[in-house]
């Protein structure tokens, strides 16, 4: 005969699991047999975090103050590309076709505008004045969280097919913006923008016989 002080001890395990009341759906998505929360980015008070679930239309943004209650899904189905980056008091999200931002509310969370491209490398530009990002194939972009301030800044064209992204590593100095972008004829340089197409432009050709890859 098995001991007693084998089986006793499971009785309240067995008891627990039987009152424990059942979890809703969407919690269902943070278990650990689900999706792994990625890309943890604050905003004030709260935490931003996006899970990838591709019987649900890919990725989701979630955002969470601690509490169960606290913590939901701002936006789903967004495709199989995501990005966050805080701008002031916003999240910015790209996502394949489009950029998002989002204020932590399901009401607040809308599309900016709906692009073509995925939108990469969000930057936080001017302590919430705008985000600087890139279409990965030579355009410089700037949005301000509207459709009509979502816009091109210059397109620098890298002249032939590219296997790096372009503008990448945007950075904030001062009054200007820098970035790294290929150009057909300089190569890989730095570059810098103040936000307006004419004031886009080269930094110096550091390299004369081939890119300098800053």
């Amino acid at each position: 005969m098995r001991p007693r002080s084998l089986i006793l001890p499971l009785a309240p395990v067995v008891l627990a699991l039987a009152l424990r009341p059942a979890r809703a759906p969407e919690e269902l998505t943070t278990s650990v047999d689900g999706p792994a929360p990625q890309f943890l980015t604050r905003l004030g008070s709260l935490v931003f975090f996006a899970l990838y679930d591709e019987n649900a239309g890919g990725w989701q943004v979630w955002r969470t103050d601690t509490t169960p209650t606290g913590t939901f899904a701002v936006a789903t189905g967004l495709g199989a590309d995501v990005e966050l980056e805080r701008v002031g008091d916003r999240m910015f999200v790209g996502t394949r076709g489009g950029l998002w931002v989002s204020d932590g509310t399901v009401a607040g969370t809308r599309l900016v505008r709906v692009l073509d491209f995925y939108p990469t490398g969000l930057k936080d530009i001017g302590d919430g004045a705008a985000c600087y990002f890139s279409d990965a194939n030579g355009a410089l972009w700037r949005s301000d969280g509207t459709a009509e301030g979502t816009q091109l800044v210059r397109f620098i064209d890298p002249f032939f097919p590219l296997y790096d992204i372009t503008p990448a590593s945007i950075t904030e100095a001062g009054p200007w913006i820098f970035f790294r972008a290929i150009d057909g004829i300089f190569g890989t340089e730095l570059w810098r923008t103040d936000g307006t197409w004419d004031g886009t432009r080269v930094v110096g050709d550091l390299n004369p016989l081939g890119g300098s890859f800053p």
